[in-house]
């Protein structure tokens, strides 16, 4: 599972999708991708949960699916090869979304 807050010193949390701000996206089965940051409010957080969660749910006999999600400026855009540490290349050097996850998970990065 995956925890993520909101910055609220950021304004990236708009609904223009046009925007050159990262934002935190999510697809949903029936919306497409949805802007995650506009629709929290300053003390709210997000709950994802993740391939470990899905993995552990189906073999319980309930799956729960895992969330597709990315912070970027177009959720739509080429993919990008991992770049947890980086800022999405399309957006603006500064006044970004800063990202912070609580990741709770039975793997080990090797």
């Amino acid at each position: 599972m995956t925890v993520v807050a909101v910055n609220s010193e950021c304004d990236c949390a708009t609904k223009d999708t046009n925007s050159p701000k990262t934002a935190l996206w999510a697809k949903s089965p029936s919306m497409g991708w949805v802007n995650i940051d506009a629709l929290l409010e300053d003390n709210e957080i997000a709950i994802f949960t993740g391939e470990d969660f899905e993995a552990l749910s189906t073999r319980l006999g309930n799956p729960v699916p895992a969330v597709l999600h990315c912070t970027r400026v177009d959720p739509t855009g080429p993919r990008l090869p991992r770049y947890d540490n980086q800022p999405d290349p399309s957006t603006l050097p500064t006044g970004n979304r800063v990202s912070m996850a609580f990741v709770l998970s039975d793997a080990s990065d090797d």
